[in-house]
């Protein structure tokens, strides 16, 4: 009984596991930006020597790059291992690369193993998503949300490690001048002979985190599959909705009836679909309703057919400059703040809420797709991300201010959970490992344009120039996605009440 009860609810422990490996996952890179000034005063503790903040924003960036570039490779591994398997070697090596940190003393080893994490967080991470739009196929927006949620909260656990392994006491960094060279670090002997113990906190966290996913996450059977269909349809019967089932190469699907004689009006419906033979062959969906002049366009491309597509494109380019955003709010906040709030638990707090209303925004964004569509749910925070990232130059000057601002742009910056559901949305089901993969991606040209800016920061203009550029681009992706992201979303036709049946 107790196993019926679990396979009938397979796919709630299926998110559960995925969002505790997802806080797992999230641990380094959203406390990387705690982490950076206690780093920095390892580094000058080591050599002697002022790690600049270029350099050491590097680390973070390489760190995002790894996860976002590589996740693809997941997609294909996937395709010739066992999943279970798989999740079990890359949790392992994550777990072990993490830990190794600890005996790390040079900024460049710890450089290249920031690659080696981030790749292996990447990987998981694409796992993880796979599973999720695979076992809740009707609600992919909230639940990434959920899952984003808990990611977005790991900034919050790791500040909070790093405030009780690293500086329980409170000290504070204090101006250090080497040659022409100056910098904010802690000189107290023991916040830089506790900095690197964070690491094996952290390995220890990940490692609990992983552990019970290691034996639930898998692929749904085909007879699981089809209970979850058949349950998304009895949902909507029991909300009066109607929902046409159609699979991807364009023919109405076993859920739906074909027999009018013998059916019921709302299975009649199904039958009644007209698809467009030219507009079906390349992949893209045109149903109409006999009963109703209103009609509804949904692709579901394969990867290749993805790429062809121009709204691909466009989408590329708003993820990019997401990333621009994400990483000055996520690693940069301590830096710009530090010179106007001297004040190192205060800051960690500003983090660590950061990271709560982050998660909340992860949570909020998926809710709100689901609701209106990948068009307005980014213009919307792309249209406030922007303007507030810009403010945080004067608004560091007011701590509480300050306090206000990084969290609404925290906020905001979850939308990053919105991008496979989008990706969903606007391209189809179909290869979604690889077209989440592929998106993805566009993180890492974030990161090579985020640090070319940094350097630039440093050598040919000031932080606000700086703040400028990471937020404009925003406001630019609120208008691109305000123009070119159109689904129609009418009572008759609206996408969540269209559900692909994968091949």
């Amino acid at each position: 009984m107790v196993r019926s009860w679990l396979q009938r609810h397979y796919n709630w422990w299926v998110l559960i596991c995925v969002c505790l490996g997802s806080l797992a996952m999230g641990l380094p890179f959203f406390s990387y930006g705690a982490l950076l000034p206690y780093l920095s005063s390892l580094f000058y503790f080591k050599t002697g020597r002022i790690v600049s903040q270029a350099a050491m924003a590097l680390q973070p960036v390489i760190l995002l790059m790894g996860i976002t570039l590589t996740g693809s490779l997941a997609g294909v591994l996937e395709y010739y291992m066992n999943v279970r398997l798989l999740n079990f070697i890359l949790t392992a090596l994550y777990v072990a690369a993490v830990a190794v940190s600890y005996y790390v003393h040079s900024y460049t080893f710890l450089t290249i193993l920031m690659v080696f994490i981030g790749t292996l967080a990447g990987q998981i991470n694409v796992c993880n998503v796979a599973r999720l739009s695979e076992w809740n196929p009707t609600k992919s927006g909230t639940a990434n949300g959920i899952m984003g949620f808990f990611m977005g909260i790991s900034g919050f656990l790791g500040s909070f490690l790093c405030t009780i392994v690293i500086n329980p006491y409170n000290k504070q960094p204090v101006e250090v001048q080497v040659g022409n060279e100056t910098a904010m670090l802690f000189v107290d002997k023991s916040v830089t002979d506790h900095t690197q113990l964070i690491w094996l906190a952290w390995a220890a966290v990940i490692a609990g985190l992983y552990f019970p996913g290691l034996f639930i996450l898998r692929q749904p059977e085909v007879e699981e599959e089809n209970e979850l269909f058949n349950s998304a349809i009895e949902s909507y019967e029991a909300g009066e909705e109607r929902s046409p089932l159609v699979k991807s190469n364009g023919t109405v699907s076993d859920y739906g009836v074909v027999d009018t004689e013998s059916s019921t009006p709302d299975e009649s419906y199904a039958a009644d679909l007209v698809l467009d033979p030219v507009s079906s062959s390349s992949g893209c969906l045109v149903c109409c309703s006999n009963n109703s002049s209103s009609c509804f366009k949904n692709p579901d491309y394969s990867i290749k057919e993805t790429l062809k597509q121009p709204t691909f494109y466009v989408l590329y380019l708003v993820i990019l400059t997401l990333s621009l955003a994400l990483l000055t709010s996520t690693e940069l906040y301590k830096i710009i703040a530090i010179e106007a709030i001297n004040d190192d638990r205060f800051l960690n707090m500003v983090g660590a809420l950061g990271s709560v209303l982050n998660a909340f925004g992860r949570l909020t964004w998926g809710m709100i797709l689901d609701q209106i569509g990948t068009r307005y749910t980014f213009t919307l925070s792309f249209l406030v991300m922007g303007p507030l990232t810009i403010s945080l130059h004067y608004t560091k000057w007011s701590r509480y201010g300050y306090l206000i601002n990084l969290c609404v742009v925290t906020f905001c910056t979850g939308i990053f959970t919105c991008i496979a559901p989008a990706c969903q949305e606007l391209f189809g089901r179909k290869d979604i490992s690889l077209k989440y993969a592929a998106t993805l991606s566009a993180e890492s040209f974030g990161c090579v344009l985020f640090f070319l800016l940094q350097l630039g920061q440093e050598f040919l203009f000031g932080e606000l120039q700086f703040l400028i550029m990471m937020g404009v681009p925003s406001i630019i992706a609120a208008f691109l996605a305000y123009f070119t992201f159109y689904q129609c979303r009418c009572e008759q036709c609206t996408t969540k009440n269209l559900t692909f049946k994968p091949e």
